[in-house]
């Protein structure tokens, strides 16, 4: 009869062999992403620029579908390899407002910064995927009447400990009745709702990142409509 601690073994092995699967499979549908990235800049000239911009719209967006298959396997691992370091906030947010620059184009974004920068201590990968979550969110649920409009902001209280990062867009409000349920796991809201067209799982895993990096996250709708997501972190 096998004893609990033999179980307890088993299934932390099952486990494993999990994480190491996953690792593995995105590893592998890297590369035909990585083969696509080649041709759309050496056979550039020979689409359209629509069909070039349509196919790196795909690309991106299949890049973080990818992403979110990798973090939430990573987040539920035993051992998470991170390197907290300091970071250039402003700095992050242009990095990754690049890597989903495709995205944002195609949806007519335009961005704006704040001029104020400050260091932070966090885990800049980590940090990223947070970012990109966020950015896809508001790419999904642009509004329909305005220009999209995507604003980062950084805030720093002299008599506080903390460092705050608004991200604001001008896109879709959420319902008042589905906030509360926003970061929970496969929440989709009601049908026709702001998250209707979501698979409840990026918001879910930003707020799970955000944890383990020790940033406290807070979604809200604006007053003029669509919505802000703050990150705050400890000052170190």
């Amino acid at each position: 009869m096998r004893t609990q601690q033999e179980y307890i073994n088993e299934q932390k092995i099952t486990v494993t062999d999990y994480e190491h699967y996953v690792e593995n499979w995105v590893h592998e549908i890297k590369k035909p992403l990585s083969l696509m990235t080649l041709l759309l800049d050496n056979r550039k000239d020979e689409m359209s620029p629509l069909v070039h911009t349509r196919m790196l719209y795909v690309r991106d967006h299949t890049r973080q579908d990818i992403e979110q298959i990798l973090y939430f396997s990573r987040l539920g691992a035993t051992h998470k390899d991170y390197s907290f370091e300091s970071l250039s906030i402003l700095g992050t947010c242009r990095e990754a407002v690049e890597d989903n620059l495709t995205l944002l184009e195609e949806a007519g974004f335009s961005i704006e910064y704040t001029e104020n920068d400050y260091q932070v201590i966090s885990d800049k990968k980590g940090l990223m995927f947070i970012l990109g979550q966020i950015i896809s969110n508001s790419v999904k649920y642009v509004g329909n009447n305005l220009a999209p409009r995507l604003i980062f902001s950084i805030a720093d209280s002299m008599n506080s400990e903390q460092i705050s990062l608004s991200i604001k867009d001008n896109g879709t409000s959420i319902p008042l009745s589905d906030l509360p349920f926003v970061f929970d796991k496969g929440f989709t809201g009601d049908t026709g709702s702001y998250l209707s067209r979501s698979t409840g799982m990026g918001l879910y895993l930003v707020q799970k990142m955000a944890t383990d990096l020790f940033i406290t996250v807070e979604l809200k709708n604006n007053s003029y409509g669509g919505t802000t997501v703050t990150l705050t972190f400890p000052k170190v």
